[in-house]
């Protein structure tokens, strides 16, 4: 449907990454506490300060830990959908130097994406560290 080109490897990351982040997202939003949006609709808070003050830090931390797990999502995807329509890429050089028996460089690759994945989610835990201090420890994929 998408042919070879970079268009397989965006649609299959856009797919992968949305349902954890919009899922994390939902449940994070269902979850913030419900006696801190009546006490803010008491005080005459409008809907988009309730909004920005009371719901999206406390879905927050639900929101990066959908985040973190789109991201890895993402590499994963990635990999796969150059090993299967891409001209270049890290999946790409994984399937072509297995191809020619190039062992050695077939494994630096793989490496090297782990690494990345690696970096990837250290990144993410410290940026959510960062933002959610009071949320150490509280999410189950954290």
């Amino acid at each position: 449907m998408f042919g070879i080109g970079n268009t397989l490897p965006i649609f299959i990351i856009a797919y992968v990454v949305f349902f954890p982040v919009a899922l994390n997202t939902a449940g994070g939003v269902r979850a913030t506490d419900k006696v801190l949006v009546r006490a803010a609709r008491t005080l005459g808070v409008g809907h988009r300060r309730i909004l920005r003050y009371v719901i999206l830090p406390g879905s927050l931390p639900s929101i990066l830990t959908g985040v973190r797990l789109g991201a890895t999502n993402a590499w994963l995807a990635l990999i796969a959908a150059e090993l299967v329509g891409a001209p270049a890429g890290l999946g790409f050089s994984i399937q072509w130097y297995g191809g020619i028996l190039e062992t050695p460089s077939m494994l630096a690759m793989i490496v090297m994406v782990s690494v990345f994945g690696l970096l990837t989610d250290i990144g993410f835990r410290l940026l959510q560290r960062k933002l959610t201090p009071w949320a150490v420890g509280l999410t189950v994929a954290a």
